[in-house]
């Protein structure tokens, strides 16, 4: 479980965004392993082109909702993700707030259903 007082005081101190921690759907140990790093540093390749335009439609509409794509974390295991995120003004600055949430489960149980019908 995340440190939210650690997180919000390290942003607050400005080193790093909330975007950039609530980006990353792994297991990190320190701040610094993705900070300044895009959302697209985390898409599966063959979904790059898919993700890369849903950012796109985020920062035109000023969000995006049950977005599904694959995250590859540090040791490279592939992770569905839905991602519900919304244009956010901090500082001035246009910025993308974002919840990330693990589907795994969700899409396996789909694949079981599937294979029984």
């Amino acid at each position: 479980m995340a440190d939210v007082k650690k997180i919000t005081s390290r942003v607050n101190a400005g080193e790093g965004t909330l975007d950039a921690v609530i980006n990353d759907p792994t297991v990190y140990e320190d701040l610094k392993e993705i900070l300044g790093r895009s959302v697209l540093a985390w898409t599966a390749p063959d979904q790059a082109e898919k993700n890369a335009a849903a950012v796109a439609q985020c920062a035109r509409d000023g969000h995006i909702f049950n977005f599904e794509v694959d995250y590859i974390d540090k040791k490279g295991r592939c992770t569905p993700i839905e991602i519900d995120a919304t244009v956010v003004n901090r500082g001035g600055e246009r910025q993308i707030l974002t919840l990330c949430r693990d589907i795994s489960e969700r899409r396996r149980v789909a694949e079981q259903l599937q294979a029984l019908n």
